[in-house]
């Protein structure tokens, strides 16, 4: 059975993060919006052809991740947890240092590093693998997933994208402070 290269681009902190009133400030602040280039990442569609890639040599994966085309399957904002992941981990980040803009933003570009890593393969172990799936017997093929990849220029955008609406409007929030009893 022949490989699927099928393909999406994934972002690597998802429209929820922009939709939340504490985080979206926060990302807006800090120059990381939702269809920033370096939020952005492309990923095949099918784990077969994935797993394909991640067997495939060295040379060809290095040449991947250098052209943002991702070694995890697409689809880890919706499944997987990755989402309520980094729900969590940014709302600990902007408590902790809110009211501090460096180490603000070096803990949120540190997270954005960790996942863009994930998805680039290069954690051991990766939480952002999913289920993975053994090497199937077609090696991966460059020029075939290259053919796909100028074949979908025009393909519209993942509904992910399509949903991401803007955030809802809250109470300011007040960065740094503690909430009573705390």
């Amino acid at each position: 059975m022949a490989l699927d290269y099928d393909t999406q681009i994934e972002l690597l902190f998802p429209p929820a993060l922009y939709q939340d009133p504490v985080l979206a400030p926060v990302l807006e602040r800090l120059g990381i919006p939702l269809e920033a280039v370096g939020n952005k990442v492309l990923l095949f569609t099918n784990p077969r052809t994935v797993a394909a890639l991640n067997a495939a040599n060295e040379p060809i994966k290095a040449a991947m991740r250098q052209s943002r085309i991702g070694l995890v399957c697409y689809g880890g904002n919706q499944s997987g947890g990755k989402t309520s992941f980094l729900k969590r981990a940014l709302h600990e980040i902007v408590q902790k240092y809110g009211s501090s803009a460096q180490p603000l933003r070096l803990a949120v570009f540190d997270l954005h590093r960790f996942v863009n890593d994930g998805t680039m393969g290069l954690l051991d172990p990766n939480p952002f693998v999913g289920t993975p799936f053994p090497p199937p017997d077609e090696p991966f093929d460059l020029t075939q997933a290259l053919a796909a990849m100028a074949s979908q220029m025009d393909k519209p955008k993942s509904p992910e994208h399509l949903n991401a609406g803007p955030a809802v409007s809250a109470a300011r929030p007040s960065f740094g402070k503690r909430p009573l009893g705390g």
